[in-house]
């Protein structure tokens, strides 16, 4: 093993709370699969001190789940990119005479298939090195350090649609909650037994199935969320306004769309009651919904998703230059909000784009 890759490997010695601090450190650096070990390793022992379902699980455990999600995200881009080199090539030499006319079919398949466009369009917006929820929002998660994460949209053809998939049902009692998981045991080992099955790329999951990265980020992250919807304060509640806006990711990544939209509609709903209408995290939100109701074919609500995003953000630049304007920031704190007005202003023709295109897509003939 590398020097570099072992000084951040955990260790068995270390507390919770520096391997979470590792964690972090790893996701920064891309180090996704120390990273997982790490999350997975805190959650370990934590599980074994305070229990399963503890509150102090709540956060290593949505990181964990990021990481996953990180991880999955990296291994679908890979297959993309990797998918018969060989035969692409051959056939791209064979049908050269061919390609202004595929070309044109692929423009015309564009508007009937916007399904396709849309995850394209949306990797033009979203900057390939910051997550969906950062680049809107502009800024590291209030609640959590996420690391270095992607935003690809690259979907997967895992099924999340697992029981407890639907967050609107009420709460289960404690025994129920453990049953749902099968990372969960009284011991907290599951989760390092998790770690070590991330390191494969198939898990025989028993009868047949396979457990996929996707399906554990979705497990990690569902219990942090089933946690902190047993705690009452607004810190708690805006995690969790986080948390369920990353199930919707990982309903995106796995085509379950009508659940992404469900997902980002609660985390909005609860970042709107608790946080000033131009938070830029709201922003964020309405541009995800926009997507999900792309790949439906809901472009009527995409595109008032879409407007509502841009609103948010004038909104957003607005309170900016007031800042600015009353003189109390320091120099500082003045340029860093020039910066951020400037780098807003740049993301509105993009989201007007967006109105157009969904515009094109619901009536060709007329745009």
């Amino acid at each position: 093993m590398p020097k570099e890759t072992e000084k951040n490997a955990p260790s068995d010695n270390m507390t919770p709370s520096e391997l979470v601090a590792l964690g972090k450190r790893n996701m920064a650096c891309h180090d996704i699969s120390n990273a997982i070990a790490c999350y997975a390793r805190a959650c370990s022992k934590i599980a074994k001190e305070h229990g399963p379902l503890s509150t102090e699980l709540a956060d290593p455990s949505y990181l964990y789940g990021r990481a996953l999600l990180e991880a999955a995200r990296l291994e679908g881009s890979a297959l993309e990119e990797t998918a018969v080199p060989g035969q692409q090539e051959e056939e791209s030499s064979d049908d050269e005479p061919d390609q202004s006319a595929e070309e044109s079919e692929v423009n015309k398949s564009s508007v009937d298939n916007p399904q396709d466009s849309s995850n394209i369009e949306s990797n033009q917006l979203l900057d390939d090195s910051s997550p969906p929820n950062q680049v809107l929002a502009g800024q590291e998660d209030t609640s959590y350090d996420q690391g270095g994460c992607s935003t690809s949209l690259d979907q997967s053809s895992v099924s999340c649609d697992q029981e407890g998939s639907s967050h609107d049902q009420s709460l289960p009692d404690s025994s129920h909650d453990q049953s749902k998981y099968s990372l969960l045991d009284q011991e907290g080992s599951s989760f390092d037994q998790s770690a070590s099955l991330c390191e494969q790329e198939d898990h025989d999951q028993g009868e047949g199935q396979e457990i996929t990265r996707l399906q554990l980020a979705w497990e990690v992250i569902e219990l942090s969320r089933v946690i902190l919807s047993k705690q009452d304060t607004r810190e708690a509640q805006l995690q969790k306004a986080d948390v369920i806006a990353t199930l919707g990711e990982i309903a995106l990544e796995s085509d379950t769309f009508e659940q992404a939209i469900k997902d980002f509609t609660d985390s909005l709903e609860i970042r709107t009651s608790l946080l000033p209408s131009h938070d830029r995290s709201i922003a964020e939100l309405h541009f995800q919904l926009g997507l999900a109701h792309t790949l439906v074919k809901d472009y009527d609500s995409a595109i008032q998703a879409y407007q509502k995003a841009r609103n948010t953000l004038k909104g957003t630049i607005e309170h900016l230059r007031s800042v600015v304007a009353d003189g109390d920031a320091t120099p500082a704190e003045s340029e860093s909000c020039q910066k951020e007005i400037k780098e807003l202003e740049e993301l509105l023709p993009d989201l007007d784009s967006k109105v157009s295109d969904e515009r094109q897509a619901q009536d060709p003939v007329k745009y």
